[in-house]
């Protein structure tokens, strides 16, 4: 497996990045090329990051770094990354985050049983006195595996993950998988992007409820913080999203009413199942997006100026009305939880589809 680290100007976290990397993969047989990108940092950080990177060179000799010219985002660092990739998996971490001890014998023995396109795992928070809290979607995460330790996720199931915070530190791609997509250019919350345009061609989805990613909570200067521009992407991600999906099946469902339509009887019996197989599939996506969204939305406008309100819940609106309305994200994903408990989720989505600012913002006072 190659890892590619992206940094900029947060250099004082990279040591500890890289040395969580190989220390963690020791003796696992994982770790092959570790690819340092630098966005553009600062003179003094990038020498920071020159400096650290020759410091770990006697740890870990294939260890690489890449200069942008400019600052260019973490979606252009890390496709130049990929380009610098050439073992069969690959995975990606940020400079300010961490993985845990032994996290490479974890991921080697369920990459080698499972042989997944894609490997999703769980994350737990860390802040500045090395004290753990579980992640933001440990509760989902612990109703998506069932008591599981690692989970297939086959059929309409593979939609379910989207379900979990958007997170990339904690997957593991073939690298040729990847390349097939690379990272959305000028986008945030691209980690959601990119697996949900994945998650439409795959047959299958491994997931494992093991923590091999520490997200860094460390307050610090310059870090990215939920700003009206990033709320927009928000929106703007799930409605490119909803397009493709749409697309998507639209463009299958069309295939197969092609190819049966000329057909005999059985040919065409055989295609009503086909349909039927198909319209799950859509609605589970649709209603593990729309989970998505919502809490995505729940999250954001707790932040939000109550002038912004009805500009931000318009748009939201137009989204969420280009979703279909049935099933619910209770009447789908009612196996994962209590239905009363995913029940909100469509009461939130009923509010923002029906513009309801005035009770939006007494929820959200």
């Amino acid at each position: 497996m190659d890892i590619v680290v992206t940094t900029c100007n947060d250099s004082e976290f990279l040591r500890e990045a890289l040395l969580s990397i190989i220390y963690g993969a020791q003796g696992a047989g994982l770790l092959r090329r570790i690819v340092v990108v630098d966005d553009a940092s600062r003179a003094d950080a990038a020498a920071q990051v020159t400096a650290v990177v020759d410091e770990m060179k006697p740890l870990h000799q294939d260890i690489v770094v890449l200069r942008n010219s400019a600052n260019c985002g973490l979606s252009h660092s890390r496709n130049r990354g990929i380009r610098l990739c050439t073992s069969e998996y690959v995975s990606f971490l940020d400079a300010d985050d961490l993985k845990p001890a032994g996290w490479g014998a974890i991921v080697q023995d369920i990459l080698t049983a499972q042989e997944p396109e894609y490997l999703f795992t769980c994350s737990a928070l860390i802040d500045d006195r090395y004290t753990f809290a579980p992640f933001y979607d440990h509760e989902t995460a612990d109703k998506l595996f069932q008591g599981e330790t690692i989970r297939e996720f086959t059929g309409h199931r593979r939609f379910l993950p989207l379900m979990l915070e958007p997170q990339i530190g904690n997957k593991y791609f073939k690298l040729a998988t990847i390349n097939a997509y690379l990272f959305p250019i000028g986008r945030k919350f691209e980690d959601l992007y990119l697996v949900a345009r994945m998650t439409l061609n795959l047959d299958r989805v491994v997931g494992a409820n093991v923590v091999t990613h520490l997200y860094n909570t460390t307050e610090r200067a310059g870090r990215v913080t939920m700003t009206p521009r990033l709320k927009a992407d928000i929106i703007g991600n799930v409605a490119g999203i909803y397009a493709i999906f749409a697309y998507h099946f639209d463009t299958v469902h069309e295939a197969i009413e092609a190819k049966a339509k000329d057909a005999g009887a059985r040919a065409s019996e055989a295609a009503g199942r086909e349909l039927k197989i198909l319209q799950i599939e859509r609605q589970f996506a649709y209603a593990a997006l729309k989970f998505a969204f919502i809490r995505m939305l729940d999250w954001s406008v707790n932040t939000i100026a109550i002038g912004d309100m009805e500009r931000f819940v318009g748009r939201v609106g137009q989204v969420l009305r280009a979703l279909p309305p049935q099933p619910s994200v209770a009447q789908m994903l009612n196996d994962l939880a209590n239905p009363r408990t995913l029940e909100w989720y469509d009461k939130i989505a009923e509010l923002f589809t029906n513009a309801d600012t005035t009770y939006l913002c007494q929820v959200y006072a």
